[in-house]
């Protein structure tokens, strides 16, 4: 905000009025001149000193306090500016000027209401008072009040040509948009001031919503010719290049300009969209080498980072620009990144801690919102989604609270939400596919299994069985009627149902044994990818200290598989990146798992496994020994179950449908009756004869 003047008169003080007169010594006047020649040199506390002195000499005179409230905001003490100021209106209630600097002092302590009150006594003290105009019109601005900002501007202008209030109400009409009356309002400013940058620059930024981009090209390289020490002018032309997404047109604009900070940070960018990581790394580690105490260059590099897909890596710097954090930058490119790299705990976390910081980032709700619902907390996930909503007004989040209650069982609720989404896009297949989910949930249970069956069952089935049946359906006859329908020789397809519904559901069970057997040995095992094992696992394995100094034994013997997504999902963590596995639908689709580069490394991986070691186990199994060069297979042949299951819920009814929907292959290996041979055998069942061969 432009600091507000104090005004110094030699022999007579007159605030505006003639009624207000403070005669006062030679020797006060003296003093007074004296503070004034500090304060022009920047030298605060020495001319409080002197002014302090001004006030023994004629305590009754209001001059000195103003100027002492005038230093006190400049060192941005405004307790005690404003006690100083206070004091000088005390002793002339029509000192306009000192009301401007008290207006000014409260802004300083952000208190807009007695800033206002402040400036409005400066106005009916002096009418052409351009100070407080200004004051009131920095206020409205930043409370959008458009209109009323743009009045107090013109009222500051009419009784002060000074450009700095040209420059701000210029400024204030490019933020609101404002564009055509800005552009009038910038050519007629630049007539009265034709050599100050700061209008042109401006205009600039007026014309590249309005003009043509041969236009704008022509009126920056013009500026380079009028200012050629201005080294914005190049600065501006790759931003707006930037912003057009040419980012080689861009960078070249960056590299004519001298190197500063600025330049190096855009450069930095238009390398990590090129794709150009090696000069975005160099660019990123000399800004972070000569500004470290920016966020720029350590985000940047987390930027590039993350392009690359080395999430976890990538956060580390996200890690440090949070230090230096400016805005909401670094912290919205941390919970997206720890959410990239499915640390979905983390991310939620770490979100969750800063939003009370950041209360308008809309950016951060929304990376915490898919945090929590990628990791199935449908419950949080609404809360954020709503806030996030309010904030926004984006259907993006209608659509994922109908999404969520969809999930919990709100069959009501769902529709609710997705029929407000479907009036704003009622073509979206996504949600029209759920919405005849939610009308089939709401009618027919028999006719919802028929249909998972119908659509995503691999086998052919016996659907005349569907016939014997009536809804309502129980637990028992539901469970019964999957058994007859599938193919009698696939024991992978079945209905969860009553109490085991609960167990897995409940989010305190963690189905997941974890043992350290020595400083370096940690035992794993768990017996079905079940509902959120994934989670389960990944966040374990991230809580181990130095893990590539330790060995990870997993158990999987007796794991009868269950959610191949799940199996993909802790491969991703513990593989370099590669296209992990394939999964082929029964209509054809293929459809690719890819890891990132986020790889959490182990000393050597041993998986125990048996002849009931199946399906998504045997994914597990196979992507690591098939990827590793690490990795040792003890025990008995596995099953050989080169299938996948898709995985329905029904919170109404509380039911868990697995049904087999596709074959998998590891870079084209399928280990359909034929399993996976071990590296050791093992002819025993006890855990004790497994770990026997471990050294």
């Amino acid at each position: 905000m432009k600091k507000l003047l104090i005004l110094f008169i030699t022999l007579l003080l007159v605030s505006c009025s003639t009624s207000n007169i403070e005669v006062y010594s030679n020797h006060y006047e003296e003093l007074i001149i004296a503070a004034s020649d500090l304060i022009d040199q920047g030298s605060f506390y020495e001319a409080i000193t002197v002014l302090e002195e001004a006030i023994k000499e004629s305590p009754e005179t209001s001059i000195a306090y103003n100027s002492i409230g005038f230093c006190y905001s400049e060192l941005e003490e405004y307790d005690q500016a404003i006690l100083m100021l206070n004091k000088a209106v005390e002793l002339n209630s029509e000192y306009s000027f000192a009301y401007s600097n008290l207006g000014n002092a409260y802004i300083g302590i952000s208190n807009e209401d007695e800033a206002i009150i402040a400036y409005d006594n400066a106005v009916k003290a002096d009418q052409t008072n351009s100070y407080a105009y200004y004051g009131l019109a920095i206020i409205n601005r930043d409370n959008n009040n458009y209109d009323q900002a743009i009045q107090n501007y013109d009222l500051a202008i009419k009784y002060s040509k000074d450009v700095d209030y040209y420059i701000s109400k210029l400024d204030c009409m490019v933020t609101f948009g404002e564009y055509i009356n800005a552009l009038t309002f910038s050519n007629e400013s630049i007539e009265i001031f034709s050599d100050n940058y700061e209008l042109y620059e401006l205009k600039g930024m007026v014309l590249e919503q309005l003009d043509k981009e041969d236009n704008i090209v022509s009126y920056y390289e013009d500026l380079e010719i009028q200012f050629p020490t201005e080294y914005n002018v190049s600065l501006n032309l790759g931003v707006y290049y930037f912003k057009l997404g040419q980012y080689q047109k861009a960078l070249d604009a960056f590299n004519s300009h001298s190197e500063n900070f600025d330049s190096l940070v855009w450069k930095g960018y238009c390398y990590q969209y090129l794709e150009n990581y090696t000069e975005g790394k160099k660019i990123a580690k000399k800004i972070m080498t000569n500004f470290p105490n920016s966020y720029e260059g350590y985000n940047l590099m987390g930027n590039i980072l993350g392009f690359e897909t080395d999430y976890l890596a990538a956060s580390t710097f996200y890690e440090e620009a949070l230090k230096f954090a400016e805005d909401d930058t670094p912290i919205v490119n941390l919970v997206a990144s720890y959410k990239n790299a499915q640390r979905y705990k983390l991310a939620i976390e770490k979100g969750l801690h800063f939003v009370d910081s950041y209360p308008q980032s809309y950016d951060l709700l929304y990376e915490i919102m898919l945090s929590q619902f990628y990791r199935n907390d449908y419950t949080d996930t609404i809360e954020t989604a709503t806030k996030y909503y309010d904030l926004t007004e984006d259907p993006e989040a209608i659509y994922l609270i109908a999404l969520c209650n969809y999930y919990n069982g709100n069959y009501q609720q769902a529709t609710v939400y997705l029929d407000n989404y479907l009036d704003i896009y009622p073509n979206d297949e996504s949600s029209l596919e759920l919405k005849e989910s939610l009308v089939t949930l709401s009618s027919s249970k028999l006719e919802t299994i028929e249909g998972y069956f119908n659509d995503n069952y691999l086998y052919s089935y016996n659907n005349i069985v569907f016939n014997e049946y009536d809804d309502p359906i129980s637990d028992y006859d539901v469970s019964t009627l999957i058994e007859q329908v599938k193919d009698q020789n696939d024991p992978y397809t079945f209905v969860i149902t009553d109490t085991d519904y609960d167990y897995i559901m409940d989010n305190s069970n963690n189905p997941l044994d974890i043992i350290s057997l020595s400083d370096n040995q940690i035992y794993m095992k768990f017996n079905r990818f079940d509902y959120n094992i994934d989670h389960h696992v990944i966040e374990a394995i991230d809580e181990i200290e130095s893990p590539d100094s330790k060995d990870l034994i997993l158990d999987l013997r007796d794991n009868t598989g269950g959610s191949t997504d799940s199996a993909n999902n802790i491969l991703n963590a513990l593989l370099p990146e590669l296209l992990i596995s394939q999964m082929i639908y029964k209509d054809g689709n293929v459809y690719p798992y890819y890891s990132d580069k986020s790889m959490i490394a182990f000393n050597h991986i041993y998986i125990l496994v048996n002849e009931n070691t199946v399906s998504a186990s045997e994914l597990l199994t196979l992507g690591l020994k098939t990827f590793l060069d690490n990795v040792t297979i003890i025990g008995q042949n596995t099953y050989g179950k080169g299938v996948g299951q898709d995985v329905f819920e029904d919170r109404m009814n509380k039911r868990i449908y697995y049904i087999v929907s596709h074959y998998w292959n590891v870079r084209e290996q399928n280990i359909s009756e034929v399993g996976i041979i071990p590296d050791i055998m093992i002819q025993g069942h006890e855990l004790k004869n497994y770990l026997n061969e471990i050294k």
